[in-house]
């Protein structure tokens, strides 16, 4: 199977140091290095989203209140991009606890994207398969 030239990063965020905005721009690096188009939420977010100032002038209603809508937002946004654009998926580790990158990944598998996982190894993986390309679901 060969891969598209588009591929999503997903991953956990929330609850990571800095939002794991290290690990999506480290990884947006190697791959679009590597000569892929990269779809970054970690990007879109800075981009369109992410108001740390905002956030933090609204304190407490942020938490309550804003928090659901704004992520939804976001979420929105970037099952779109999925939907419309990425070719492939590429999830960063510790993934499994993220609603977001759950969403993201069930609806990858929904449109019959392959799905590469970064600490998922090639062999004795009973949850993906080998082939010329690489791993996929």
């Amino acid at each position: 199977m060969e891969l598209g030239t588009t591929v999503y990063i997903a991953g956990k965020m929330r609850g990571v140091r800095y939002m794991n905005f290290i690990e999506f721009f480290r990884w947006h690096h190697v791959l679009e290095t590597s000569g892929y188009v990269v779809l970054n939420p970690a990007a879109s977010d800075v981009e369109r989203f992410f108001r740390p100032w905002y956030r933090k002038a609204l304190g407490f209603l942020w938490r309550v209140f804003i928090w659901r809508s704004w992520y939804e937002d976001v979420m929105r946004y970037d099952l779109n991009l999925i939907r419309e654009k990425a070719d492939w998926l590429f999830v960063l580790k510790n993934w499994e606890t993220s609603e977001g990158a759950n969403r993201e990944i069930a609806l990858a598998r929904e449109l019959g994207l392959p799905v590469y996982y970064e600490d998922r190894p090639i062999t004795n993986n009973p949850y993906t398969r080998e082939c010329e390309d690489g791993i996929w679901e």
